[in-house]
């Protein structure tokens, strides 16, 4: 049946064109790699991403990574798979990871014991996209770390679309009070995780409901930023 499917509906690569791939090895080795792991809030290096202890905020972010710089071929990947409801298209994406690029992650596994959460879509945004692009993030990295994924966040307003705004206050106020705490239970570090980070409102504000919930540390980790 997959082969049937294959001859009738052939895949080419989002980034060239070539036939038999959604992303090309060519086109994978071309994705610009983040460098550095930096505080979220200064932006200067910061061991393990974590947030120095003078950056801290009350209900904020105490750790964040990004794998790729959201720009040129990632940009062009990512916005096919979220507006075609191409999801199959970001599944080949994060089969193609090596599990090296997750050593950070499996490191504050040990020092924090994190259950994942992916930031939320709104049902009627999930009705319109097919899929929520996040959750499917989320879901890859709990298989390949063996950290536990579950539902804890709802969001409640139907945001605008964030990467639409440049004015950060903007970004702020649109998220302020869009998400609610469902969880079953409250565990002591959450692991939040989205698709793309662009100035840190909606984590921000994730953080905050976690907080709130009785969650102790938040950390954050986006496939791009």
């Amino acid at each position: 049946m997959c082969n049937l499917l294959g001859f009738l509906f052939p895949s080419f690569c989002v980034g060239c064109g070539a036939l038999g791939t959604y992303v090309c090895s060519v086109c994978k080795k071309k994705l610009k790699r983040t460098k550095d792991e930096v505080c979220l809030y200064c932006g200067k290096r910061s061991a393990l991403g974590l947030t120095h202890i003078k950056c801290k905020r009350r209900g904020g972010v105490d750790g964040c990574i990004s794998l790729y710089k959201y720009d040129g071929l990632f940009r062009q990947i990512l916005t096919y798979a979220k507006y075609k409801r191409a999801r199959f298209v970001l599944e080949e994406l994060l089969k193609q990871d090596e599990p090296a690029l997750y050593n950070t992650i499996l490191r504050w596994k040990k020092i924090f014991s994190p259950s994942i959460a992916a930031i939320p879509l709104n049902p009627r945004r999930l009705d319109e996209r097919g899929f929520n692009q996040a959750s499917l993030i989320a879901r890859h990295i709990s298989s390949r770390t063996g950290i536990p994924h579950e539902e804890m966040l709802a969001r409640t307003i139907n945001t605008p679309h964030l990467a639409r705004m440049d004015d950060p206050l903007k970004r702020r106020s649109a998220v302020t009070h869009a998400f609610t705490y469902v969880g079953k239970h409250t565990p002591q570090s959450v692991l939040l995780v989205d698709d793309v980070l662009t100035t840190g409102a909606t984590m921000g504000e994730c953080a905050r409901v976690l907080k709130r919930a009785g969650v102790k540390n938040v950390l954050a980790f986006s496939l791009a930023k």
